[in-house]
């Protein structure tokens, strides 16, 4: 039922019934009118209220259950990079490498392509319910979307820890023109320490991040298959968030991008050794992606990636 624009308007329909009910009791004297015109005003009542509610509610988009939905900004920038080092450093409220005009600041412990698994395993489940709302999950199923030892306690405190970094940094995203969207990527947890279910939410500001053509299906099958290869899975989100013929893209912006050009980062004083590491990444990424092949020119270090066409069966996408 469509809600009128006013609830003034909503009123007089309201009133308009239980003038047609006043006007049959006055000719048949029924007894019942009385439950009748409260039975109106209950049920209109419930009528606008879950109206309201539904226009309230915000979810994610459905994607097919071998995939995930993934932001565009996040997948072309170095938000999540490929840093594997231990110790992560603390990043205070710093613009992070981004494609085009994207601006992305972000203040909080610095975050690396496994936290990007473990957000993305969350999302997966938090697109069957209302964002804002409770996402119930344990630690094993966590840890069986990411490959891992689901006995091992050390898989737990590093997963949990990774939600721990989702939930406290700071992400604000900027498109020129658009809005500034700034949230955590997880509103809160509570940890069922005996069960080890976590009860998450996610801000429904999420949501901004979204629309129509800002976010990219990704095989999550084919991303795991990469999960001993950050470099891989970061270039393999990259382009896949390009539907389109991707761009010819120069190595050092490649290496900008993915956050290897950080200080944190070993390969950040040694562009060469990226180099050799990019190429390797890119062929592991090729063996998930059958269809795709590339090639860096020895003269200008250009990366070219050729797509095969696909209709949208074989190349699903929003």
């Amino acid at each position: 039922m469509k809600i009128p624009e006013s609830e003034d308007e909503r009123c007089q329909q309201v009133f308009s019934k239980i003038e047609k009910i006043g006007a049959s009791r006055r000719k048949k004297k029924d007894e019942n009118t009385n439950v009748q015109i409260v039975d109106v005003i209950a049920s209109e009542s419930t009528e606008i209220e879950s109206g309201k509610l539904a226009e309230l509610s915000v979810n994610l988009p459905k994607w097919p259950d071998q995939y995930t939905g993934v932001p565009n900004d996040i997948l072309r920038s170095a938000l999540f990079g490929i840093n594997q080092c231990a110790e992560r450093k603390y990043i205070e409220s710093k613009k992070v490498a981004g494609w085009g005009n994207i601006e992305i600041i972000y203040r909080g412990q610095e975050l690396n392509q496994n936290d990007l698994s473990v957000w993305g395993s969350i999302l997966r489940r938090a697109k069957s319910t209302d964002l804002g709302l409770e996402v119930r999950v344990r630690a094993s199923e966590l840890l069986k979307d990411l490959n891992k030892d689901t006995k091992s306690g050390g898989n737990r405190k590093i997963l949990h820890t990774s939600i721990e970094r989702l939930a406290s940094g700071l992400v604000q995203i900027v498109n020129v023109g658009k809005k500034r969207y700034g949230a955590t990527l997880i509103q809160s947890f509570v940890k069922d320490e005996k069960t080890k279910e976590y009860v998450l939410i996610l801000d429904p500001a999420l949501a901004e991040l979204f629309k129509k053509t800002d976010y990219t299906w990704i095989n999550w099958q084919n991303r795991g298959l990469l999960s001993d290869y950050p470099l891989a899975q970061w270039l393999h989100g990259f382009y896949l968030s390009h539907s389109d013929k991707p761009h010819n893209i120069k190595v050092e912006t490649l290496r900008m991008l993915c956050g290897s050009g950080n200080d944190n980062d070993a390969n950040s004083k040694n562009p060469k050794q990226f180099g050799d590491n990019i190429k390797k990444a890119l062929t592991q990424m090729c063996d998930v992606e059958k269809e795709w092949s590339w090639r860096i020119s020895p003269k200008t270090k250009i990366v070219s990636l050729k797509k095969k066409e696909c209709d949208d069966v074989s190349c699903p996408q929003p």
